[in-house]
């Protein structure tokens, strides 16, 4: 699965024919963008945008579009996705019974997702685009969630399982 900012690809699409990304890693990016997951072997969640959805505490949960508030401004600040200047992304400390955890939005600093961003090729251009890593090895996944929607998931590593 890909995390890729919709935004930036379609910038990027036309730099390269026969995609051959360069090998760069950087940690911010100041031009807002929106996140596309993609995934062609799940056509259930291919090419579907991350959106918010609003949870206690003022949180925002990460949930596939159609369902939450489509998120066109995102940026990624010293290896951290932010949204405005005071809310970023933070993975959870409860893990559920599949070994993984939500990784949301909030004001609150505890266990910041930190990720790189790096040059990708788009499943269907063939051009380039901009693609998440987690720093600490870890991945993302995404799971069916209640009421037909799939929801964005903090995967650690050595966690196994039928996770999209």
């Amino acid at each position: 699965m890909r995390l890729a900012t919709l935004a930036l690809s379609g910038v990027l699409a036309g730099l390269s024919s026969a995609c051959t990304p360069p090998d760069i890693i950087w940690n911010s990016i100041d031009i807002p963008f929106a996140i596309q997951v993609q995934n062609a072997s799940y056509p259930d969640i291919d090419m579907r945008h991350i959106t918010f959805t609003p949870s206690g505490g003022g949180d925002q949960h990460l949930y596939l579009s159609p369902s939450g508030a489509a998120v066109s401004n995102f940026q990624l600040q010293g290896g951290v996705w932010v949204n405005g200047p005071t809310i970023r992304a933070v993975v959870s400390t409860q893990h559920d019974a599949d070994g993984t955890t939500n990784i949301f939005f909030t004001e609150r600093t505890q266990q910041l997702a930190a990720l790189n961003a790096r040059f990708g090729c788009h499943p269907v251009t063939d051009g380039w685009q901009v693609e998440f890593d987690l720093q600490d090895g870890s991945s993302t996944c995404i799971r069916p969630a209640s009421g037909g929607r799939y929801e964005l998931r903090y995967k650690p590593v050595g966690v196994s399982g039928m996770l999209v």
